[in-house]
Formats: C-alpha cells, structure tokens, sequence
C-alpha cells in the first residue's frame, strides 16, 4: 500500500466518530444510490433529505468528499451531509473513484455524472434543479472545482475527454480545497507523502519528468477560472498545513474574474483542515453559521 493512502485511511477511521458522533432523526437517508453503474462502490452517493424542512422544491446539494485523492468514503461525511439536509436542502453525497487504481482525471468525470444524475432525480424528489450547489473539502473540493472548469471552459473538458453536463450551477461551496497540485505535492514533506500522492493521482513512476505530463496545464485548475463561474463561498484555514495558500489563490482569480465570492477565513491556530467537520468545535459552529448564510442565499434568490 502507498504510504499515502495508509496515513489518509488512517486519518478517516480516526476521526470518523469526532466528525459523525452526532445523528439528526429529521433527515432521511438513503444510501449507496449508483449513478455511474461501471465502478460499483467508487461511483455511488447517498442521499438525504428533511421533509418537514421542505419549502417548495429542493435546492440541491452535491458533495464531494477529500481524502487527498488516494482514500476516503461518502461515509465519512454523514453528519455534515445530515446538517446540510436539515437546511432544506437535497444532498447527494457521492463518492469517487480513487488514484493510483483511477488515476486523473477520473475523479473529475465521476463530479460531472454525479451532477447529471442528480438532474433525472428531479421529479421523484421535487428538487429545483436551478438551484445547484456543488461543493467538496480538501481533494473533493478540487473535483467539485474541476467539473466547473469543464463545464465552463470547453478547451479544459475537450482535452481532457470528459462528459458534458446538461444542467446549470448555481454555486460553489469549497471547504479547505486544493486547486493547484502543483504548489502542494512537490514540496517537501513527512515520509514524502505529499511526492507519494502526486505519483498517485497522476499515475506517474518515481523517476518520470513531471515535465513530460500531458495534463499539466490541466492539473492546475486557476487556469481555467473564468466570468462565468457561478457564486462562490470559499472557507479557508489559515493553518491549513495540507492546502495553506490555495483557498486566498482560488479566491484571487475568482475575484479578477468578476464572480461573486464569499470567503471564510479562519485565523486561529487550532483552526486546521477541514476543522468544519467535527461540530463539537467552536470554531465549526462559527463556520457554520456562515455557510446557513450562504445556503439560505441560494435558495432563496
């Protein structure tokens, strides 16, 4: 096993409980739904819902897990995908296929059919598919990013090969993401995981010429930000020893561009990655409150 992928799997079982302690009785749930038949687990979602909190049709809410491209499961992210439901919302929380067994860029084809099969959920559910917010943490915040660079630059979805989406995105939501590989993996690290996951996600050998990738341009999706990305709410951790910097660098482009960008940015020390996930924190229960803010903006304008 990759030393990257033993260190994130251990990561995920040690803080599933802190992050998943909590269970709200209101929200339905129901689980491992396939919306790409072809990769079993790696491309199923669970979906949940209120129906007391349910005001008109559902907004939507497609979310993507992290796992530093090499680990991690829907499963991890229950009690968050339960706190957004609680808000009215339809989430579909989805898992991805995982490098170096699916290497890039499968993951950012599994976002775009996870979002096309939300769209044939519509009338079952009564969902308001023009109001869609895609969201990740960490690495599923780079794949809900990446499937907007497809969507809104056809060079970036052409080169890659990757399948077209049929409906429209009403926001973006990125929690602790990571939007330059480049700035990050290369870098010198413990037991070089960082090096490891890079080799991993782009499917490379120890001793290859990062140079001599096809899809370097690609990998670095500021590249691809444009005016027509939708709203954006961007939370960002200051101390943030995984993705440091790249929240203010997504936030910068999105700014140049003219999209309408909300940030979050969290300044103490003990506000690290993902800290949102584990509600028991002060600071989560800050972060919180400001992601209500931006969910009611959405459904409601």
């Amino acid at each position: 096993m990759h030393t990257s992928r033993m260190l994130f799997k251990c990561s995920d079982l040690f803080f599933h409980f802190p992050r998943n302690y909590t269970k709200n009785k209101s929200v339905i749930c129901e689980k491992n739904i396939p919306y790409d038949q072809r990769f079993g687990k790696f491309t199923c979602g669970d979906i949940y819902y209120a129906p007391s909190k349910k005001r008109g049709r559902y907004p939507i809410f497609v979310n993507i897990h992290g796992g530093g491209f090499v680990a991690g499961d829907k499963k991890h992210r229950r009690a968050f995908a339960e706190y957004i439901a609680d808000k009215g919302y339809f989430v579909f929380n989805v898992n991805h296929r995982l490098a170096p067994k699916y290497p890039f860029p499968a993951g950012i084809e599994d976002a775009l059919n996870a979002l096309n099969f939300v769209l044939t959920l519509a009338d079952k559910y009564e969902l308001d598919t023009n109001k869609i917010i895609i969201s990740g943490d960490s690495a599923g915040a780079y794949y809900a990013a990446a499937a907007l660079c497809s969507i809104y630059d056809k060079s970036f979805q052409d080169k890659l090969n990757l399948p077209v989406f049929n409906g429209k995105i009403k926001a973006f939501a990125s929690f602790c993401g990571l939007f330059d590989p480049l700035k990050s993996m290369w870098k010198k690290s413990p037991l070089d995981i960082a090096k490891d996951v890079a080799r991993c996600l782009l499917g490379i050998g120890v001793k290859d010429d990062i140079k001599d990738y096809p899809f370097i341009k690609e990998l670095n999706l500021l590249n691809f930000v444009n005016k027509s990305w939708p709203k954006s709410f961007l939370v960002i951790a200051q101390a943030d020893s995984l993705c440091g910097g790249q929240g203010e660098m997504l936030e910068e482009k999105l700014k140049a561009a003219g999209v309408e960008v909300t940030t979050y940015l969290a300044k103490d020390n003990g506000e690290f990655h993902c800290f949102h996930l584990l509600p028991f924190l002060k600071s989560a229960k800050l972060c919180l409150k400001a992601v209500d803010k931006f969910l009611i903006d959405i459904k409601e304008n």
